[in-house]
């Protein structure tokens, strides 16, 4: 086999590379006169990923270090402990809510609540790099928020709740976000949910 060059110059045999003025110049991982031998090749800083799911809040696949990146869209629901008999219960109320152009709440109405799902239905696989699985929620802005489910709270300050996860396959598992309140002047945006660790 006759390769030829830009300048007609003819590389022999150029089998797993790129004719360059009569000489075979080998894509990475080939080597020798006409790249004809695979060698392995030492990839530094390149975590690629294929073959990946879409973004979803129940895939086993987590392509974020920040997992709420993966979460549900905001569902409306009636405020924890409020009490109106006919959407008490309601998983999604449909009720409208104003949101900001990032797509988080900019108010919540009277006796409203919104709440997203992550890392749901994973049968135990959460991510995690040691036994104690913790995590921390990182967030901006001014509000209220509380964590149910799977998730239980081990500390709050102001941009920052700690939790722990107890791994379940009950209905309700996985990590419940619920904004309960958000300040107008200044609503909750920016939220993260990464390991402790991280």
């Amino acid at each position: 086999m006759q390769c030829y060059g830009p300048n007609l110059l003819v590389c022999n045999g150029c089998q797993s590379g790129t004719c360059n003025n009569g000489t075979c110049q080998c894509w990475a991982g080939y080597s020798g006169i006409n790249c004809s031998i695979e060698v392995s090749v030492n990839y530094i800083n390149s975590n690629l990923g294929i073959n990946l799911a879409g973004l979803s809040y129940w895939s086993t696949q987590h392509l974020f270090k920040d997992y709420f990146k993966q979460s549900s869209q905001w569902i409306p629901q009636y405020c924890p402990g409020c009490v109106d008999t006919s959407i008490q219960y309601t998983w999604n109320t449909s009720q409208y809510f104003p949101t900001q152009a990032n797509g988080y709440p900019s108010s919540l109405g009277v006796n409203q609540s919104v709440v997203k799902l992550l890392l749901r239905d994973l049968k135990l696989h959460y991510p995690s790099i040691n036994t104690t699985n913790q995590y921390v929620l990182l967030y901006s802005g001014d509000g209220v928020i509380t964590l149910g489910f799977d998730a239980t709270t081990t500390s709050v300050a102001p941009g920052r709740i700690t939790f722990t996860v107890t791994p379940s396959t009950v209905l309700n598992n996985g990590i419940l976000v619920t904004l309960l309140s958000t300040n107008p002047s200044n609503p909750i945006n920016n939220i993260r949910v990464i390991l402790a660790s991280d």
